[in-house]
């Protein structure tokens, strides 16, 4: 009979595997998912680094492009207003400035690895002040010649846009009542060629405060300051420094649209100007003010000669500006106008 003993080379399962080979393939496969798990985690790992990598590029890109557009911005603002002021030859101090400004520019940005460029088309104008504090009538020898002390007279037609408007007025001689406003109290008179019309005054009732009033297609408004002055920025929209919606420079009369195509031109008077007095200033953009310049007109054409004076000026400057980069490429449009209404 033959004996029966144990089977000490192991089993084998119903497929006929023995318990070594069913270790090994347990071992494989576990080493196969791990190298598995390894290959997706360095995917998600690349795909995450290439994106915030994208991402930073981007950010940081746009980021130096944005305070490059401002500012340029800021900076020609600056060599505008500095020109402006350097009547008369306003338009060629501009245009020198600008292209050392834009060439200085672009040879900084080349040393930092980008490609940067400047142009700009400015628009002509008049810059029409009276620096010297008296009344608000003509020039002197235009009333020595052809007018009269408080008669209504034009300072600007043909306007289609105005800006950096500032009064600063002293009311000389009070109203006995609020009806004498029209005929007396200095009035500005702002006019379209279609008729539509704005009227500011100041005025001072006897013992009390300086009034501004302001008339327009919207209404009649009026604000009350202290005393026998009062300083106004009327693009800026502000009286005695402080935002008032009636001193909306213009309502209904000069356009918002940006494009100049089809504007309602205006025009733009004194009158009574005796009743205050002060200084005043503004760019108008028109090269051709009404009033001509010169010694026996209403605005004399050399500031050294008295006051008020009008000269050339620049009234703003369209940039185009250009800013790249290995990792963007960037480009805009700017309109640099300081002062304008809403600006």
């Amino acid at each position: 009979m033959a004996a029966l003993r144990p089977d000490t080379h192991g089993g084998s399962d119903a497929r006929g595997c023995t318990e070594s080979e069913r270790a090994q393939l347990i071992i494989i496969t576990g080493l196969t998912l791990a190298v598995i798990l390894v290959a997706v985690v360095l995917l998600l790992n690349t795909a995450i680094y290439t994106e915030n990598l994208a991402t930073r590029g981007v950010d940081a890109g746009g980021t130096e492009a944005t305070e490059f557009r401002e500012g340029t911005a800021a900076d020609v603002t600056g060599l505008l207003t500095r020109a402006n002021w350097s009547a008369p030859d306003a338009t060629d101090d501009f245009e020198d400035d600008f292209d050392r400004y834009a060439e200085t520019t672009a040879e900084h940005r080349t040393r930092e690895g980008v490609l940067a460029r400047i142009d700009g088309e400015l628009t002509d104008g008049t810059y029409i002040a009276q620096e010297e504090n008296r009344t608000l009538d003509p020039s002197d020898d235009y009333l020595d010649n052809s007018g009269t002390a408080g008669d209504e007279w034009t300072l600007v037609e043909d306007a289609t846009r105005t800006r950096s408007y500032v009064l600063d007025l002293q009311v000389e001689t009070e109203l006995e009542n609020v009806t004498q406003r029209e005929s007396d109290a200095f009035r500005l008179h702002v006019e379209s060629d279609d008729g539509d019309e704005w009227t500011l005054y100041v005025y001072q009732l006897e013992n009390e405060d300086v009034t501004v009033m302001v008339e327009s297609e919207d209404g009649t408004e009026s604000w009350t300051g202290d005393g026998d002055d009062v300083s106004l920025d009327l693009t800026g929209g502000t009286i005695d420094g402080e935002r008032e919606e009636p001193l909306a420079w213009a309502a209904g009369v000069e356009d918002d649209a940006d494009d100049l195509t089809g504007r309602t031109t205006y025009t733009i008077s004194y009158a009574n100007g005796d009743t205050v007095s002060g200084t005043y200033e503004f760019i108008l953009d028109t090269p051709d003010p009404a009033a001509e310049a010169g010694p026996d007109e209403p605005l004399y054409d050399d500031p050294t000669a008295g006051s008020p004076y009008a000269v050339e000026a620049v009234y703003d400057v369209n940039l185009e500006m250009r800013h790249h980069t290995p990792e963007l490429r960037y480009e805009d449009q700017v309109r640099v106008a300081p002062g304008e209404r809403d600006a």
